[in-house]
């Protein structure tokens, strides 16, 4: 899987090279990954090759709707476990 950081993640999508975005669980937080021209991509801190993860949807859904996506795909509910939030000293 690809990574991209949310600057390489506008250029794509301002070219058209992305051709769907979802939100995924990862315990209590949320990754965004991609679906590219070259394959699926996920979305990371820059600088590093970590996932960059959300504490919730809403904050998710903001900054992909501030890039100018439109529409999103929330899969793999299953995976949730809002209970590790407290674990992992996150909020909300």
């Amino acid at each position: 899987m690809d990574t991209l950081t949310q600057s390489q993640f506008q250029a794509a999508f301002d070219h058209g090279a992305v051709k769907g975005v979802t939100i995924e669980p990862v315990g209590a937080q949320f990754a965004v990954k991609f679906l590219t021209l070259k394959g699926e991509a996920m979305l990371v801190v820059a600088g590093r090759a970590e996932p960059r993860l959300f504490s919730t949807v809403d904050s998710a859904v903001r900054l992909l709707h501030k890039l100018g996506v439109r529409r999103i795909v929330l899969d793999r509910l299953e995976r949730w476990h809002p209970g590790q939030a407290a674990l992992a000293g996150l909020k909300g």
